[in-house]
């Protein structure tokens, strides 16, 4: 996780997908970058658990740390998939890296928002990150 102190990659290697964007740039606020997993990993059981973990563990050590929101760059259908447990946010601009053939955004979480979507549509993942089974 990069900290509000530091240049962001959103604002320095994904420039055209905030153009026009104001980041924010307070001490409740960090980018993750660089978390990748490779798609056949993560369609495996395993690699659901291990995601599972690192959102998880980045939440807690947000808490923790003050931290309420989250920016980061993902691709488009990962994006919706987060979406829907998470309630974050596409700001920006939809963007074609012709290179890669990759449809790419730049996403906002508020995890105070995401608490209070994931506790009212689903206890067990409220629970999971909250912390019933720490």
């Amino acid at each position: 996780m990069i900290r509000n102190e530091k240049v962001f990659m959103l604002e320095r290697d994904f420039k055209p997908l905030i153009e026009g964007v104001d980041i924010r740039k307070d001490p409740d606020t960090v980018e993750i970058s660089r978390l990748a997993l490779s798609e056949d990993y993560i369609a495996s059981r395993k690699g659901q658990i291990v995601q599972a973990m690192l959102y998880r563990k980045m939440y807690r050590w947000s808490e923790k740390n003050g931290i309420r929101f989250w920016y980061f760059v993902v691709e488009k259908p990962y994006f919706n998939k987060l979406k829907r447990i998470f309630k974050c946010e596409h700001i920006g601009k939809t963007y074609l890296f012709s290179t890669e053939n990759v449809v790419a955004i730049a996403a906002l979480l508020d995890l105070q928002k995401a608490r209070a979507h994931i506790k009212k549509k689903n206890w067990f993942w409220h629970k999971w990150y909250v912390g019933l089974f720490a």
